[in-house]
């Protein structure tokens, strides 16, 4: 059984550059569809399935490739590798704040290039277990009928699950933060 191709959007501006990452990328068992634009990765991105955004930074126009990143991000959960020439810090730092997943330098060899695109995904797919994992842990802790809650070695609640409220007059946000000293020295006056 074969699985299911991964999908790529390559974002690029330059039409020959990106004719020749689609042939690449395609030789080597992906799907990918070509945004020559920021507000076309935008489109694309958000309107089927990706799995993974290939970005250039410098895409000339209105939205270069951080801005449409940010905007894609902030309405679907997708890993994003931004491809670029540039190796100044600033440009490093700008694409940090968007996403973690990586930064790769433009004409490094098609095997560092889908070595990172392995790495990316390998990445993006333990955060997603990480993630449903702690909503599931989440979901079963704050569902049960009793009074779950975790504290540090000084003895400071760092989590209360919200049944607190049922059994106190206290919500966890009041709890969080405080000793537990604080509520038995309350108890016994």
């Amino acid at each position: 059984m074969n699985p299911e191709k991964k999908v790529i959007l390559l974002v690029e501006d330059d039409a020959v550059t990106c004719l020749a990452g689609k042939v690449m990328l395609e030789r080597n068992g992906y799907s990918v569809m070509t945004a020559i634009s920021g507000a076309k990765a935008i489109e694309i991105a958000l309107n089927n399935k990706i799995d993974l955004i290939l970005m250039d930074i410098d895409l000339g126009g209105e939205i270069d490739g951080n801005k449409a990143a940010q905007e894609i991000l902030s309405k679907k959960n997708l890993p994003v590798l931004f491809l670029t020439a540039h190796v100044e810090r600033e440009m490093v730092e700008k694409v940090r704040q968007v996403t973690r997943y990586g930064y790769a330098l433009k004409n490094t060899g098609e095997f560092v290039l889908l070595s990172s695109i392995e790495m990316v995904f390998e990445l993006f797919e333990a955060h997603e277990r990480t993630r449903e994992s702690e909503e599931n842990y989440r979901s079963l802790v704050e569902d049960i009928n009793d009074v779950i809650f975790s504290m540090n070695e000084n003895g400071i609640f760092t989590y209360v699950s919200p049944r607190v409220e049922r059994f106190t007059d206290y919500k966890p946000e009041e709890v969080i933060g405080r000793s537990f000293h604080d509520f038995v020295a309350a108890d016994n006056l």
